[in-house]
């Protein structure tokens, strides 16, 4: 109790020694500095850390961003995909991740109007992000395999990310 009292006090005058020498980024900076001088969950003797590392997220690529330009229905999809992961709180929104991540995956898979070369990487990095959101994920793992094969089938190797 005495660490988060003198944290939080350190944090206090860290906060008033940058407002003093504040810039237009004063939210951002404030923000940093009361998540810096907080105490972490792990020095909490009564709380329980797990140690599960974050999802990495979607990272567009030129190929998925070729899709996205070539597709306004892609794109509209992949807005919702994009605001969720923006939102820093893909675990607390789990559940409408991987339903935004399918129905964007689902249709670049079996009803975007682009060339197989173009929509199956988004599709299959889609797919991959579900899996690492719900490793039982039957659907996304049969879709998964399903473009994997139709690379292979086009002699061409499967994307790593």
């Amino acid at each position: 109790m005495k660490k988060s009292i003198i944290a939080l006090c350190v944090g206090v005058c860290v906060l008033a020694a940058g407002c003093a020498k504040s810039e237009p980024k004063a939210e951002a900076n404030t923000a940093d500095a009361a998540k810096a001088a907080a105490p972490s969950l792990k020095e909490s003797p009564m709380l329980v850390v797990s140690e599960q590392p974050a999802p990495k997220g979607f990272k567009i690529d030129s190929t998925t961003q070729k899709a996205l330009d070539a597709d306004a229905k892609a794109k509209e999809l992949f807005a919702k995909v994009k605001t969720i992961e923006e939102s820093g709180k893909v675990m607390e929104k789990k559940a409408e991740a991987v339903a935004a991540y399918m129905e964007f995956a689902n249709y670049m898979t079996f009803k975007a109007p682009v060339s197989p070369r173009i929509k199956y990487r988004p599709a299959l990095k889609a797919y991959n992000r579900v899996l690492e959101l719900q490793a039982d994920n039957a659907e996304a793992a049969k879709n998964k395999k399903m473009i994997e094969d139709i690379y292979q089938q086009m002699g061409l190797p499967v994307p790593k990310d």
